[in-house]
């Protein structure tokens, strides 16, 4: 009976390992505002705006960074590119004033990490988002993980009825 229960215990835990992620949620800004009030001041009296970053980066979400913060600052920010980022599939969604279109502008970064050149890399403004795309190769190794954890739960579940008939 006490190795039913550990059995179980045990296939409940590597459940549980496998199914833990989590991502910080934050309110999207208000919409009403104008552009010039959308920059805060902060701690060291330096101009702070809210941008996006989502996609394959360590920590995605929103953040208040000085006005002067580039690109590449802000993915550090973020903890660096995962390992599936397509790092020549940048985008940077911008609103503009009124417009009901947002500009979205394209950002081949292996041209930057092969130049240096910041000059590739447009300023950022305040409620931008940057959107980098993942490698298909990524979902494949996805659904891979998920069966192998389903095979092994049922491996788990397998081994408990063997010691429940003895």
């Amino acid at each position: 009976m006490k190795a039913r229960h550990s059995v179980f215990l045990l296939s409940a835990l590597c459940l549980a390992s496998t199914a833990v992620f989590s991502q910080e949620t934050s309110q999207p800004p208000e919409e009403n505002r104008t552009a010039a009030s959308r920059y805060f001041l902060g701690k060291a009296n330096e101009f702070l705006m809210p941008v996006n970053i989502l996609g394959p980066v360590n920590k995605p979400g929103q953040y208040m960074i000085p006005s002067e913060t580039d690109l590449i600052a802000l993915v550090a920010y973020a903890g660096g590119f995962r390992e599936d980022a397509r790092i020549n599939d940048v985008k940077i969604v911008r609103r503009m004033g009124e417009q009901k279109q947002p500009q979205i502008i394209k950002i081949d970064l292996t041209k930057f990490y092969t130049t240096g050149d910041l000059n590739l890399t447009p300023p950022l403004k305040p409620d931008d988002t940057v959107i980098i795309a993942g490698k298909k190769t990524v979902a494949i190794r996805t659904i891979a993980d998920i069966i192998r954890s389903a095979a092994y739960l049922a491996q788990i579940i397998y081994i408990y009825f063997l010691i429940d008939k003895k």
